[in-house]
């Protein structure tokens, strides 16, 4: 289910409870996770990235849009890694995220080229800006 599908909580109300307690979903999947977006733009000087690959460890994917946007529902409540990877930049992997249900997770990615080197003071710093928004339920 997306995290905005009226089948959401509308199930048969015999039936037993979703995994997060609450009433059953309509449909054989229920809602799990939740939904992470962000921006990608280049490290050297700050343009927003189109067609950048955001992907997951577990295989869910998309593309950045022209303004570098991109939007991915996270179909588990497990942890999970994201990769944000374009031809001619150094891929950029965001480790050990989890969303609750109906959370969503705001990154920016900032991808470099091959040829810039990190120096060791500008590796003590990260370039992610990750942002939580909790649904407020459970």
């Amino acid at each position: 289910l997306q995290a905005d599908s009226p089948c959401i909580d509308t199930g048969d109300p015999e039936s037993p409870p979703d995994r997060d307690g609450s009433r059953a979903d309509m449909g054989c999947y229920p809602l799990e996770g939740g939904f992470v977006e962000g921006y990608s733009f280049d490290l050297s000087d700050e343009s927003p990235l189109e067609n950048v690959r955001i992907r997951t460890n577990l295989g869910q994917e998309t593309l950045t849009n022209e303004e570098g946007y991109f939007g991915l529902n996270i179909n588990t409540s497990g942890e999970f890694n994201l990769i944000a990877s374009l031809p001619g930049y150094n891929d950029s992997v965001i480790e050990g995220q989890q969303l609750d249900v109906g959370d969503t997770l705001v990154v920016e990615f900032n991808l470099s080229h091959p040829e810039f080197t990190i120096s060791e003071e500008m590796n003590k710093t990260a370039k992610f800006r990750i942002k939580r928004k909790e649904s407020g339920c459970g």
